[in-house]
């Protein structure tokens, strides 16, 4: 992968990425500009701020687009997006049927799988997984993590797995 770098810093720059060091947040973001202008390469500022080389590149991308606006300002969340009635309706309509209806490999749709199916479908443009959470709790569906059971062909299985629980 090619190095990346932030582009040439305006001393007003430099003067506001040394103002931010000191907060929480955009400290780091600002640190990753500032060693980045030091000609530090990503990889090694992975290892600098405690942040994974992705993220490192993103904020790097994101100055060299914005400049200090890329670093600070809060992006639209895909959960602010207002959804239209039909809309609600359709997403609770199939979040109730079963996934096998719409040729689903899976027997039951987590938030994620819903959603990544919501917008393959051309359903909506955009919408967060905890988003459909909130319009499925709407609507009195109450949305769990699905729980795996474990199934032994062994006769003695039920006494095994009460042993092992209270050996703990």
């Amino acid at each position: 992968m090619n190095a990346i770098f932030v582009r040439k810093l305006t001393n007003e720059e430099k003067n506001n990425l040394y103002n931010l060091i000191d907060e929480k947040i955009l400290g780091k973001r600002a640190k990753i500009i500032l060693l980045s202008n030091q000609k530090y390469r990503a990889i090694d500022i992975e290892k600098m701020v405690n942040m994974h080389v992705k993220s490192v590149r993103k904020w790097i991308n994101r100055f060299n687009l914005e400049g200090i606006n890329g670093i600070t300002k809060k992006r639209d969340s895909t959960n602010n997006i207002k959804v239209s009635p039909e809309i609600r309706i359709k997403i609770i309509e199939i979040a109730k049927d079963d996934p096998h209806k719409y040729d689903r490999p899976i027997n039951t749709w987590s938030l994620r799988t819903l959603k990544y199916f919501l917008i393959n479908s051309n359903i909506i443009d955009s919408i967060s997984h905890e988003k459909i959470r909130k319009i499925l709790k709407s609507a009195g569906i109450k949305w769990t993590k699905s729980q795996n059971t474990v199934i032994s062909n062994d006769p003695e299985y039920e006494l095994k797995k009460t042993n092992f629980r209270t050996r703990k």
